[in-house]
């Protein structure tokens, strides 16, 4: 269990006053983180029965689930776990789940190659047992050899005590000794805040900073992010490191500053001056909503590797620093004044920095030096921090556990969006970032079906209109041409033959009756 300050006050910070009193505050708030751990759950009076443990700084552990396994100690001649294996090299025991337990050996492969390993034969989860007997000593960090993104199965390692009482359990009886490795879920909110530890000259965290960038345009206003630098106690302080990862009189340095080499170029005062300057830009610079200040922070992080990472001229300055904060909107000045309030750095000085004073506090209850570490809703990340883009939540473990930490119906829409990478969405085609290209493709739409449908109707309509006119007016010339052909034979139908030379009387004019016809000279 450890604990760590966590700061949510980030909104508008436009002062030096405001910025120091984030930092006072940042002091006195603390919350309590719960690791994973595991049980012995048979034999039922093993002891002990809840074992000391340290998650590996790779793999992909489950967030809020629990793992039931039988344990199984290597594999015939291979307790090492650094020979590749099969699924039959397990023995007669129930294969269903099966954790592998191997030795730590200094002289040995590495842990990821024996989780590969195990990884490949079946393993569900791989403990290692420690080499140091004493056991008040602290358990070794399992670090990522840079093959760790193939990781999928969690790995601890427990004290060389509890796996020996392990070892002779299995001994007697194969098979007999079942376990439960149960991993904290982030408390559910309507807001995750996360906590990210690291250092400017950290590798993994350059990756990470820009990398993850896509996530948190994807996760908006509902994700707000709190940056924390580790400060590592030199000799000055009580500590034991010293020289030139350090600075003011070795009261302050970095772990593991692996860009010294760089023609010599950078060193510890210069990590610790690019750290200070980052979370004083946090605390006193950044104007506006959590949002838009974790926006900003990250474009400063891709740029300021891009810009001020390479040639001797702005290489890890201070100038260069600046001048990527104006372009991105920072308040410059605000920032300025709170480097200088927090205390001088130099090799030569000797007094306190507030700052790295709080940060060495912090880092003192964490209890650890191996970093990056993310912290989501009081709960930390136990796996790999590889993100790489196109970032999707199948392929980034960390936007993974942010999402677990929201209450079921208030996660952010990328949360549910499984299928694709976070910016995009499927079209109707079911294409991830598609333009409804296959609706396209059949050049006909519902618009326009609906249209060549009523233009249809409309030529249906007019055609019937000509169509009955003309059979109106066709109907009127055969009536007329039927008239004209029998009104002469009307008139002249009781005209005397042409062999009568009968001369026929004339019509009175003033007969006007229907006997015509009989009226005779």
């Amino acid at each position: 269990m450890v604990s760590i300050p966590y700061a949510g006050m980030h909104h508008a910070r436009s002062s030096l006053q405001l910025g120091v009193f984030a930092w006072a505050c940042l002091a006195q708030l603390t919350v309590v983180l719960a690791y994973q751990k595991m049980i012995v759950l048979q034999p039922s009076n093993f002891q002990p029965s809840t074992m000391d443990q340290r998650p590996a700084l790779f793999g992909r552990p489950p967030a809020g689930s629990t793992l039931t396994g039988t344990v199984v100690y290597g594999s015939f001649d291979n307790k090492l776990g650094c020979d590749r294996m099969n699924g039959s090299d397990w023995g007669d025991v129930n294969r269903n789940v099966i954790v592998a337990m191997f030795d730590r050996d200094p002289n040995g492969c590495h842990f990821v190659a024996k989780a590969l390993n195990a990884q490949a034969a079946g393993a569900k989860a791989v403990i290692i047992a420690d080499n140091n007997a004493n056991p008040s000593a602290r358990l070794p960090f399992m670090g990522d050899d840079g093959q760790g993104r193939q990781v999928f199965i969690p790995t601890i390692v427990i004290r060389k005590a509890d796996a020996q009482a392990i070892k002779d359990a299995l001994a007697s009886a194969p098979g007999s000794v079942t376990v439960q490795i149960l991993w904290d879920k982030p408390t559910l909110n309507t807001t995750v805040r996360w906590d990210f530890w690291s250092s400017s000259n950290d590798p993994s965290f350059e990756t990470f900073g820009s990398s993850f960038h896509e996530a948190i345009v994807a996760l908006g206003p509902f994700a707000v992010m709190t940056p924390w630098f580790v400060t590592i106690p030199g000799s000055g302080s009580g500590g034991a490191l010293q020289g030139p990862i350090c600075t003011n009189k070795n009261r302050y340095c970095v772990a593991d500053p692996r860009r010294l080499s760089a023609g010599g170029q950078l060193d510890g005062l210069s990590v610790l001056q690019e750290n200070l300057r980052r979370s004083c830009m946090w605390t006193a610079g950044l104007l506006g909503p959590p949002a838009d200040a974790q926006m900003v922070y990250f474009s400063y992080i891709r740029k300021f590797y891009s810009m001020c990472a390479s040639g001797p001229e702005s290489y890890w300055n201070e100038t260069c620093s600046y001048n990527v904060m104006h372009s991105l909107g920072v308040m410059v000045k605000p920032t300025q004044q709170c480097v200088t309030a927090s205390g001088a750095l130099g090799p030569d000085v000797d007094s306190d920095n507030t700052v790295f004073e709080t940060m060495i506090n912090s880092n003192t209850v964490l209890d650890s030096i191996v970093l990056p570490l993310l912290v989501v809703n009081d709960a930390p990340f136990l796996g790999s921090l590889d993100c790489p883009s196109p970032v999707s939540l199948t392929r980034c473990a960390p936007l993974n556990f942010i999402c677990s930490g929201y209450l079921p119906d208030r996660a952010p829409p990328t949360c549910s969006n499984i299928d694709c990478p976070v910016l995009q969405t499927k079209d109707q085609c079911g294409v991830c970032g598609g333009n409804n290209a296959c609706k396209k493709s059949s050049g006909i739409s519902v618009g326009t079906v609906v249209g060549v449908l009523v233009a249809v109707v409309a030529v249906l309509l007019i055609a019937g209109f000509v169509w009955q006119r003309r059979q109106r007016a066709k109907m009127k010339r055969e009536l007329d041409a039927i008239l004209a052909a029998y009104m002469p034979m009307a008139e002249n139908g009781n005209a005397p033959s042409s062999s009568s030379s009968r001369p026929v009387a004339p019509r009175d004019s003033r007969d006007t009756g229907d006997d015509d016809e009989d009226r005779l000279i």
